[in-house]
């Protein structure tokens, strides 16, 4: 009888020792990280640059959710560029210009190779703006989620709006939308607050500079500060003016200047000019070379480095 009880209680402890040394997966390590793009949304009584402007906003605001890595987030994500879109939409010949049907987007993500892609639109009805947006699955041609937000006034206010689609898109949370300041038709009220009532902050609106063009991976200067490499979405500057220098190695620095007034979004567009080598050799030795008229230097001439382009050389 002692034995059995022995056995028992030995058999008790080697099973509470296997337990404690049996490796625990955390659930980090099994999460599922889901390839996402998101599509240009769709423009319905708006201009298609001001639905592109629109989906640049929506695009970084999930950007910033997804690097933030939000323990809101329902599922984790890995977001595709736009450059990266852009070249594969490039390849099939087709033009990111929206989609809003669960067909086209299945069509799309399985051309740009993930599993998730949000789709949807703009819309203009009367003063009243409408943004639908919503997550499917590719796979199973499956709505994730889905968003509907409306949003009266000038289309400045829908920008405000955007990174709250995205936030409900990727966590699923509402959050209140800001109220548009509506200018007065009648004579202003004066009204002193009671001590009880708190002082609401008035926030001056933020400003935004955007930098894309060709080739990509160019350093972007303003003022002479290095602020990263393009393409640059809706990067948060201060109202003035501003000197740009776009660089790259081989090409040509594109200069320009800008104001960005307050509350405003500047846009720059750029396409740079590659280098080329320019070799004039011949005899006698010693003679002078001039490119448009200008000398620039006695032959023989070697890897003289100008802008691509035409020349008249004596």
């Amino acid at each position: 009888m002692m034995n059995n009880v022995l056995k028992f209680v030995l058999l008790f402890l080697l099973y509470c020792f296997s337990l404690f040394l049996t490796p625990k997966v955390s659930s980090a390590q099994t999460e599922k990280t889901y390839g996402l793009a998101v599509l240009d949304l769709q423009a319905i009584g708006i201009s298609e640059i001001e639905a592109k402007a629109l989906s640049d906003m929506l695009r970084s605001s999930i950007t910033r959710i997804i690097i933030e890595k939000s323990d809101k987030t329902t599922d984790s994500y890995e977001l595709i560029e736009r450059s990266q879109m852009d070249k594969i939409f490039e390849q099939f010949e087709i033009q990111n210009t929206g989609c809003t049907d669960l067909s086209c987007a299945v069509e799309f993500g399985k051309m740009l190779n993930v599993e998730r892609i949000v789709i949807g639109s703009v819309s203009l009805v009367g003063s009243t703006y409408m943004v639908i947006a919503r997550i499917v699955d590719v796979e199973s041609s499956r709505t994730i989620y889905s968003v509907d937000r409306k949003q009266r006034g000038e289309i400045d206010n829908v920008i405000d709006l955007m990174p709250l689609v995205g936030h409900e898109l990727l966590t699923g949370e509402r959050l209140a939308a800001p109220v548009p300041a509506i200018p007065s038709t009648t004579a202003p009220v004066t009204t002193t607050p009671t001590p009880t009532e708190p002082q609401q902050e008035i926030r001056p609106r933020e400003q935004y500079l955007s930098v894309s063009g060709t080739p990509e991976a160019a350093e972007v200067f303003l003022n002479d500060e290095l602020i990263g490499q393009t393409p640059i979405d809706y990067r948060r500057v201060n109202p003035g003016r501003y000197t740009v220098k776009i660089v790259r190695k081989g090409y040509v620095d594109f200069k320009d200047e800008i104001v960005v007034p307050p509350g405003g979004n500047e846009s720059i567009s750029y396409k740079l000019t590659p280098y080329a080598s320019l070799s004039v050799s011949g005899s006698p030795d010693n003679a002078a070379v001039f490119l448009n008229g200008k000398e620039i230097g006695k032959t023989p001439v070697v890897n003289y480095m100008v802008p691509a382009g035409k020349y008249a050389v004596k």
